[in-house]
């Protein structure tokens, strides 16, 4: 999903970024963005992040506009969700 936006959006309207807690493996970890190409930027050692936003579980999405407001908080994956959560970006980047 994270990469798919990240190829949709202009990466001066969107950013991704993965965050990582103290307890992942920092080799597994890059092996799996290497082995998946993950495109977008990895930020490690994150449990003061993960805090701030609420992101306690793995996955955690979090949509954040450009003023620091969290707009969405999904804690799981769900396919069906990927759709609303573009509908909702490009609306935010548009001025809705």
């Amino acid at each position: 999903m994270q990469t798919s936006i990240v190829e949709k959006f202009n990466p001066e309207n969107v950013v991704v970024l993965g965050l990582a807690r103290n307890i992942t493996t920092y080799q597994w970890l890059i092996n799996y963005v290497a082995q998946n190409r993950i495109t977008f930027d990895m930020l490690y050692n994150a449990d003061e992040v993960v805090e701030m936003y609420g992101a306690y579980s793995d996955p955690t999405y979090v949509l954040i506009d450009k003023d620091g407001q969290i707009r969405l908080r999904e804690s799981a994956y769900y396919s069906y969700r990927i759709m609303e959560l573009i509908i909702l970006i490009q609306q935010l980047i548009e001025g809705f």
